[in-house]
This record gives structure tokens, sequence and C-alpha cells, in this order.
């Protein structure tokens, strides 16, 4: 369940006019993205974050007329039988996906790069 409070005061106060019923649209789609049982006490601003990510990616489709694909890397153009290929971003942009669009995802991405960090032990 998202935090509201959270939300509207802290994470995305652009978004505080936001029903309490579209934001649990959002809030559903982000909490799949999110296990409660690895982020730990972060779950909560997790799942704010990518909330609000949804929100604003969803908000630049609408505005750019494109739809959900609506990401604003363009990759190949192929003009009859001319076609070229552009790198659409660093390594880490790739991995990262979408989230590298927002200031949201890429909140969620530095506080899930410190989640990862840590020992890394292998038994044989």
């Amino acid at each position: 369940m998202l935090n509201y409070e959270l939300f509207r005061k802290v994470v995305a106060p652009e978004y505080a006019s936001k029903s309490d019923a579209e934001l649990d649209l959002f809030a559903t789609e982000a909490e799949c993205e999110v296990a409660e049982k690895k982020w730990g006490c972060k779950y909560d601003r997790a799942v704010a974050l990518i909330t609000a990510h949804l929100i604003a990616m969803s908000e630049r489709a609408k505005n750019s007329g494109t739809g959900s694909s609506g990401t604003g890397q363009l990759t190949k153009v192929k003009v009859g039988q001319l076609e070229r290929t552009f790198d659409a971003g660093s390594d880490e942009e790739k991995k990262s996906g979408s989230y590298n669009l927002t200031i949201y995802g890429k909140e969620f991405i530095r506080i899930r790069k410190q989640l990862l960090k840590g020992p890394i032990f292998v038994s044989c």
C-alpha cells in the first residue's frame, strides 16, 4: 500500500493533486518492481519512487503523443534502403531501462545500488 503522505509531501509533491485511486493504479504496478523482503525499511520509499516514475513516464508519453512507447530514445532510422542505428546510451543506462529517464528512477537506481553493495560470499 502506497504511503500517500510520504508520496505527496516528500517524493513527488508535484503529483499531490492526483487522486488516491489514480495513485493506487500506478502503485500497484510499482509494487511488482520491488520485493519488500529485499528492500526492508526502504520498501515504502522504493514503491513511492517507482510510482512517481511511472506517472512521469505516462505523462511524458501523453504529452509527446507517442503513446506507451515515448521513451525518447531513437535507436534506428530507416529511409528507403538506407538504415542507421544509434547507440541509445551507456551500458549502465541500458541495464536500467527507462529508470534513467526520470529523477525518480535515478533515485531508485541509486538506492538499489546501495542495497546491492556489500560482501559476496561464494561457497563450494
